[in-house]
């Protein structure tokens, strides 16, 4: 039996994303990005890895978003999540739910620090 998303487990606000690319005054393709859709969303933490390379210390966090599906149906690869301030790059978007309530966006948040 499928459960219902219950609304209070939603309450993280996050932010997706869509990336289109502009030319700079340079003749440079650069990325833009721009809000799609802000909504409310639970949060899984999935854990991390570092790597140490170069005295830098390079983070990788995965961490999984639960939405309600309604709002998904422009959702793909290669947006984002901002959330907090950080950005989640989307992996994979899971729409498996046999009811369509909801959709899981797996994301990866990379963090680059110097060591030291």
């Amino acid at each position: 039996m499928q459960q219902r998303i219950q609304s209070g487990k939603l309450f993280h606000e996050i932010t997706i994303q869509d990336r289109s690319e502009s030319i700079n005054d340079y003749g440079e393709s650069t990325p833009v990005w721009s809000n799609l859709l802000t909504t409310y969303a639970k949060l899984l933490d999935k854990g991390g890895r570092e790597l140490l390379a170069a005295d830098q210390v390079d983070g990788y966090y995965d961490s999984v978003f639960e939405i309600r599906s309604r709002e998904n149906e422009n959702l793909r690869g290669k947006m984002r999540v901002v959330y907090k301030g950080r950005n989640y790059n989307i992996g994979y978007i899971d729409r498996t739910d046999e009811r369509g309530r909801k959709t899981l966006l797996f994301c990866t948040r990379e963090e680059t620090t110097a060591n030291g």
